[in-house]
C-alpha cells in the first residue's frame, strides 16, 4: 500500500476534514448528486490505496511483491482478486490471484476523470504502475491472463496462477485417471476430458504446467490494447513523444491477430470433434460436417452454450465470422509451440463478453475503418444481433445453454463462456457501443436496424430485470455489483437506445437513480486514509473456469469498486441523457475534479466536462498508420515475438546461502587404512537473488569411501569416493520430494548451481613445518564423470542462462595451514572441463572451463566434531558476466 503525496495545504484541509467522513447518512433521492460525489472520492481513494505497490520489495524477476507468504505472490501494479473453487469439498478456501483482466477493470474509470487538482486523488502514478502490470502480460501475438512464470516443471516458459501449484493439481488429476483405469468407470466429465492430454508425451515442454500455460486471447489483448490507447492518448496528447507513439502503433497491430482468428470455414476447417468411429464416418460425408444439426449434437466438442449459432447460421453453415476467443489455430499437435501456450480442448470458442471486448478495441483505435479490418468487425455486430433476437426479432431463447436443457431463458445470458455473471455482456457491450462507437457504422442498412433494435431489446430486458432498486446474480446470489454492471449499462445506452427497446427517458432515468441509490447506500466504509473516505463493495464474481460446470470463480472488491465509479462518473456528465447513435466515433469525456472540500458531512468537489479529442488525435498522429494494413500488418509481424514478459531490470549474481552437515560412519580395519566407510551428506539452503530468497532446498548426497594412509596419518590422507545425489526441493512455485531415489534429475527454479561427480580423488601431502605445532600441507584432488547444472541472469541484459551438461573431469589445487589439528585454514583454485546445454535467447552445445577459487576456515572441536565455513567464487564466461559467489556453513561429524 502507498501514501498518495500532497501539498502541505491539501494535508492541513484534509486532516481537519477527517472527522467528517468516519459515517455518511442515509441518502435520500435528493441528495443523490452530493453522495455520488462523496462516492467517487472515497472509491477513488479505496483503490489508490490498495494497489499493489511495493517497489522496496521485489522478488527476483522485478515484478512479484514479497510479501513473506510463498502462498500471496502479488504482481506490483495491480489489485487483488481471489479464486475461489466451486467444489463443495473446497467451500471457504480461496486463492490469491494476481491477473490483467483485474488491473483493466479497476483502470477504465481513470480514462474518464482528471483528478490532478487533487494531490491526494491524483491517479497518474497509479495509471502508470497498472500499465506496467499489463504490459507484463504481454506474449506472442498479443496478451495474456496471467504473466510469465519462467520455466517450471517443463524447459519452457509458462503462465499461470502463482499461488496455485500445478504438481498438486495434476497429481490430484492423475490420482482421477488411474482409478478410471482400475474401475473402469468414467469420473472426469466430457466436457473437460481434454485434460487428458496434460499427460501425453507429445506434452514435454510443459508438463502439467499445462492446465494453466494457455495462448494469448482475444479478451486480454483487447483490453492491453484500449488500456494503453486510452493511456498513452492522454499522454502524447499532453507532452509529444515519438518513443511512446511508437509503442502505442506496435500495441494496436495486436489487433491484427484478434482479426486474423475469426469463425471462418477456412480457420476451423481443422477443428476437432468425439473420436468415436460413428462421429468419424458422419464427418467423413461432408466438407463442414458442422453444417449437419444430428453430427453437431452427437459429435461436437462445442460448449452447449455456443449451439445457439447452429440455429442461428444454419444457412452460413454455422459459420459466424466473428471473433474467436483464443490466438492460436485449431490443429491437431496442440503442443507444437509450447512456449506461445497450449489449447488443451484442441479448438477455440465463440464467447459473446470477449467479443464485446474485442469491439471496443477495433472500434476505439480506428481499426474499423480500416478495409482489412472491416468483414471481421461486422460479422461480429451481426453476431451479436443474432444472439439477441431471433429470425422473427424477438430475443433468442432456443440453444441458450442451460444444463437443465430449458430454453426459457434469453441466449445473451448465458453466452459468457468464461464469464458466468450474465450481466457481464451488456455491460461491456455498451461500453463498446457508447464509448468505442462500435457497431454504429455497418453497410448494411438492415444489419444496422437490427442491432439498434438487438441493443434497444437488450436495455428493456436489463431493466425489466431489476428488482426494487436493485439487481441480483444467481450464480453467486450477490447484487452490489450486478447492480453496478445494469447501471452503468443503462448510462451507456442512453434514452435512444432503451426507447427503442419500448422503455421511455423516465423509465430509464427511475432506473439509473434506483440502481445508484443502492450502491450509495450498501457502501462498505472503511477507516479513513489519508484523511479522505474510503468506500469497496462487495467482490461480486466477473471471471469463471470455463465449462457449464464452472470449477472456479474469480472475486475482487476493486472491479466492483470501479464500476460502481465509472457509474458515478458517467452519471454526473449525463451519459444518459445525451443522443450518440449518429456518431460512430469513440466517445470519451472526463470528468475534472477539483477543490476538494466537505458539504453536510460529505466529501465534495467542483466538476467540468472536458471532451477528449479522439478525432484530432488519430489524425495527427495515427492517420497514416491506422490507413495503411500494410503498415499494421509490418509492425505487428516485425515486433518481437516472445515480449520479454519480464521487466528490464538489471540483477546482480544468484547467491546460494547453504548449511551442510555430514555424518560418516564405518569400520577401520588398521591404524593406517579404513574400508567401507558409509557417508551422507545433508545440505540446506537458499538461493537467493537480487536480495531476495527465491528458493529453500536440501539435497543428500550418498557415498562410499576407502582411505589409507601411505606413511602417517597425520602426513598424507588419501580418498577415492563414489557419491549419488538425491535432491527435495521446497519453493514457491513447487515442491517435489524424491526423497526414495538414490539420482533423481535437478529441476530448474530449484538450485542456481550444483555439481556432482560420480568419482572423486583427493589427497593432502605436507610440504613444509613452519613451526612446532604449525605446517603447510599441499592439497590435490581430481574430479571424473559429473552432472552439473548452473543458472545466472547476466547482469545488464534481461537473458537468463540456464546449463545442464556433464562434467568431463577437474584438477583442483591448494594449500591449508594446519594448527594443531584444531585450527585450518586454507585456499584452492580448480578448473575443469565441462560440455554444457546452454539456453539462454537460443539454445546451443559449448563447453565450458570454469575457474574456481574457494577459501575456508575449518575448526576441530573434538576428534570427531568440527565446524567451518568456506568461501567459493567461480567465474564461467560462458555462463557468467560477474563471478558467482557462495558462502557455505559446515558441521561435520564422524564415527568409528
Amino acid at each position: 500500500m502507498r501514501a498518495s503525496s500532497k501539498s502541505v495545504l491539501t494535508g492541513v484541509l484534509l486532516g481537519l476534514m477527517g472527522s467528517a467522513y468516519a459515517v455518511s447518512p442515509l441518502v435520500r433521492p435528493a441528495a443523490l448528486e452530493p453522495a455520488l460525489r462523496d462516492g467517487i472520492v472515497g472509491a477513488l481513494n479505496y483503490l489508490l490505496t490498495t494497489q499493489i505497490d511495493c517497489s522496496d520489495q521485489l522478488e527476483p524477476g522485478g515484478y512479484l511483491c514479497n510479501k513473506q507468504s510463498k502462498s500471496e505472490k502479488r504482481v506490483q501494479g495491480g489489485w487483488d482478486s481471489v479464486i475461489d473453487p466451486t467444489f463443495k469439498i473446497l467451500n471457504g478456501i480461496s486463492v490469491l490471484d494476481s491477473n490483467m483482466f483485474v488491473t483493466a477493470a479497476v483502470l477504465y474509470p481513470y480514462w474518464f476523470l482528471d483528478s490532478t487538482a487533487i494531490p491526494a486523488l491524483d491517479t497518474r502514478r497509479s495509471a502508470e504502475l497498472g500499465m506496467q502490470q499489463i504490459n507484463l502480460h504481454r506474449r506472442g501475438e498479443g496478451y495474456s491472463f496471467w504473466t510469465n512464470l519462467g520455466p517450471g516443471l517443463g524447459s519452457v516458459d509458462r503462465i499461470g496462477p502463482m499461488n496455485i501449484s500445478t504438481t498438486l493439481l495434476s497429481s490430484q488429476v492423475e490420482v482421477v485417471r488411474r482409478l478410471e483405469k482400475t474401475t473402469r468407470l468414467q469420473i472426469i466429465p466430457d466436457d473437460i476430458r481434454w485434460v487428458d492430454g496434460a499427460f501425453t508425451d507429445a506434452n514435454s515442454a510443459l508438463k502439467a504446467d499445462v492446465l494453466f500455460s494457455v495462448p494469448s486471447d482475444a479478451d486480454d489483448t483487447a483490453l492491453g490494447i484500449i488500456s494503453n490507447y486510452n493511456f498513452l492518448q492522454d499522454r502524447i496528447a499532453a507532452q509529444p513523444s515519438e518513443r511512446e507513439l511508437e509503442f502505442l502503433k506496435s500495441v494496436i497491430s495486436n489487433g491484427h491477430a484478434i482479426n486474423r482468428f475469426t469463425d471462418t470455414m477456412e480457420n476451423r476447417s481443422r477443428r476437432p470433434f468425439r473420436a468415436t468411429p460413428r462421429c468419424q464416418e458422419r464427418a467423413a460425408r461432408g466438407d463442414n460436417p458442422y453444417a449437419d444439426l444430428a453430427f453437431v449434437r452427437e459429435c461436437s466438442l462445442d460448449d452447449a452454450r455456443e449451439f445457439w449459432r447452429y440455429d442461428a447460421y444454419a444457412a452460413e453453415s454455422s459459420f459466424t465470422g466473428s471473433y474467436l476467443t483464443w490466438l492460436q489455430p485449431e490443429t491437431e499437435n496442440p503442443f507444437a509451440q509450447p512456449e506461445k501456450g497450449v489449447l488443451l480442448p484442441g479448438q477455440n470458442s465463440i464467447d459473446c463478453v470477449v467479443i464485446a471486448n474485442a469491439l471496443l478495441a477495433i472500434s476505439s483505435t480506428g481499426l474499423k475503418d480500416n478495409p482489412e479490418f472491416r468483414g471481421p468487425y461486422e460479422a461480429s455486430c451481426n453476431t451479436v444481433t443474432n444472439l439477441i433476437l431471433d429470425e422473427r426479432d424477438r430475443i433468442r431463447r432456443k440453444a441458450s445453454g442451460r444444463s437443465d436443457g430449458k430454453d426459457t431463458d434469453a441466449v445473451w445470458s448465458y453466452c459468457g463462456l468464461f464469464y458466468p455473471g450474465h450481466l457481464l455482456f451488456p455491460y461491456k457491450l455498451s461500453r463498446a457501443v457508447r464509448d468505442g462507437g462500435a457497431c454504429k457504422d455497418l453497410s448494411n442498412e438492415r444489419d444496422q436496424r437490427r442491432f439498434n433494435q438487438a441493443v434497444g431489446a437488450l436495455a428493456a430486458e436489463v431493466i425489466a430485470e431489476q428488482k426494487g432498486d436493485h439487481w441480483f446474480e444467481p450464480m453467486d446470489a450477490s447484487t452490489e455489483m450486478p447492480t453496478a454492471m445494469a447501471t452503468v449499462t443503462l448510462l451507456n445506452l442512453g434514452s435512444e437506445l432503451a426507447e427503442l427497446g419500448g422503455v421511455p427517458a423516465s423509465r430509464l432515468d427511475e432506473s439509473i437513480r434506483k440502481g445508484l441509490t443502492f450502491l450509495v447506500r450498501e457502501k462498505d466504509p472503511k477507516p479513513a486514509l489519508n484523511g479522505l473516505p474510503s468506500y469497496t463493495f462487495e467482490p461480486g464474481l466477473f471471471f469463471g473456469g470455463g465449462g457449464l460446470n464452472e470449477i472456479a470463480f474469480w472475486r475482487s472488491p476493486a472491479v466492483t469498486t470501479a464500476i460502481f465509479l465509472e457509474g458515478a462518473i458517467k452519471f454526473l456528465q449525463g451519459r444518459h441523457l445525451s443522443t450518440h447513435l449518429a456518431s460512430a466515433q469513440p466517445d470519451r469525456a472526463k470528468l475534472v475534479m477539483s477543490r476538494l472540500r466537505t458539504e453536510g458531512g460529505l466529501a465534495a468537489f467542483d466538476a467540468a466536462q472536458v471532451p477528449v479529442d479522439d478525432a484530432g488525435f488519430k489524425s495527427r498522429y495515427l492517420s497514416d498508420f491506422l490507413g495503411d494494413a500494410a503498415r499494421i500488418a509490418s509492425t505487428h509481424e516485425s515486433r518481437e515475438r516472445d515480449f520479454p514478459l519480464t521487466a528490464k531490470e538489471r540483477f546482480e549474481v544468484i547467491v546460494p546461502r547453504k548449511h551442510s552437515a555430514s555424518f560418516e560412519a564405518g569400520l577401520q580395519i588398521t591404524d593406517r587404512g579404513e574400508y567401507g566407510v558409509v557417508g551422507l551428506q545433508f545440505e540446506t539452503g537458499e538461493i537467493v537473488e537480487a536480495g531476495t530468497a527465491r528458493a529453500a532446498y536440501y539435497l543428500v548426497k550418498m557415498k562410499t569411501r576407502a582411505a589409507t594412509n601411505t606413511a602417517d596419518a597425520r602426513d598424507v590422507n588419501w580418498r577415492m569416493e563414489a557419491s549419488f545425489l538425491g535432491i527435495s526441493s521446497d519453493s514457491p512455485m513447487i515442491r517435489d520430494e524424491m526423497g526414495f531415489l538414490p539420482v533423481v534429475i535437478v529441476k530448474e527454479k530449484d538450485l542456481a548451481s550444483l555439481e556432482t561427480h560420480l568419482l572423486q580423488a583427493n589427497a593432502q601431502l605436507p610440504m613444509v613445518a613452519l613451526g612446532p605445532s604449525l605446517r603447510l600441507d599441499l592439497q590435490v584432488g581430481a574430479k571424473m564423470l559429473g552432472l552439473v547444472y548452473k543458472e545466472m541472469k547476466r547482469t545488464g541484459s534481461d537473458e537468463l542462462s540456464r546449463a545442464r551438461g556433464g562434467s568431463l573431469g577437474e584438477l583442483e589445487l591448494g594449500v591449508e595451514v594446519r594448527y594443531r589439528n584444531t585450527l585450518s585454514m586454507g585456499a584452492a583454485v580448480r578448473s575443469g572441463y565441462h560440455l554444457m546445454d546452454v539456453r539462454g535467447g537460443d539454445t546451443r552445445r559449448e563447453p565450458s572451463r570454469p575457474l574456481t577459487a574457494s577459501a575456508k576456515l575449518n575448526l576441530n572441536i573434538s576428534q570427531n566434531v568440527n565446524v567451518g565455513v568456506e568461501y567459493v567464487q567461480v567465474k564461467d564466461n560462458l555462463l557468467y558476466e560477474k563471478p558467482e559467489k557462495r558462502v557455505n556453513l559446515m558441521l561435520g561429524v564422524k564415527w568409528k
